[in-house]
């Protein structure tokens, strides 16, 4: 009996695509080529970890509205990831492309200290498409502009992603968790945002 493959560490995998390509720019269809059946988790984490860490004002925006696509494509048990074409030609910079996959591999080795495979049915069908339904659940939060509504649905989102690509069913059960956290998270932010609103209106009025 031969032994159980190895599963590539998303970190090595992020340092690997760092230097995997030799044209001046990467397109989104030489990525997912490169990737292969690790897409779907692969691109979630990308859109994802940004919005756990301090970033540019509206870029959880424009992330939630690209995570949708793999969000339904989970939900519906789709094993492929499907791209539209406009979307496949676009590009980024090589040295861009590059210094994003190894600033991101430097994050996510902190976590695969704890993380690694078991429990292997809960990153199966059908609770994969449960996990494709909190994913949507994020892209919508995350297309809003809610105070403190990015930071907990995009640890949410990274820890399904590392959960896929780690075939970690345990982190996939906490994910869950973290989605319960991010929605508490956000209605608090909300409220904030609302409470804020309501003293400026009647400040002005």
């Amino acid at each position: 009996m031969s032994p159980a493959k190895a599963i590539p560490r998303t970190s090595d995998i992020l340092t690997e695509l760092a230097g995997a390509f030799s044209d001046d720019r990467v397109t989104v269809k030489m990525l997912l080529a490169k990737l292969e059946h690790r897409a779907i988790g692969f691109l979630l984490l990308v859109l994802a970890l940004p919005n756990a860490l301090p970033n540019i004002p509206g870029i959880s925006t424009l992330f939630g509205i690209l995570m949708i696509g793999p969000g339904i494509q989970m939900l519906i048990g789709a094993k492929k990831l499907w791209v539209p074409r406009p979307v496949c030609g676009l590009s980024l910079k090589r040295a861009h492309f590059s210094k994003a996959m190894l600033g991101s591999a430097k994050i996510v080795r902190q976590v695969e200290r704890f993380v690694r495979p078991r429990l292997q049915i809960f990153i199966s069908p059908p609770f994969t498409m449960a996990l494709g339904a909190l994913v949507l659940l994020s892209a919508f939060v995350l297309i809003l502009p809610i105070p403190l509504g990015n930071f907990g649905f995009g640890v949410a989102v990274s820890a399904i992603a590392i959960a896929l690509l780690q075939k970690d069913g345990a982190l996939a059960l906490a994910s869950v968790a973290l989605f319960i956290g991010a929605l508490a998270l956000a209605r608090v932010g909300l409220g904030a945002a609302v409470s804020l609103l309501s003293n400026a209106w009647n400040w002005v009025f």
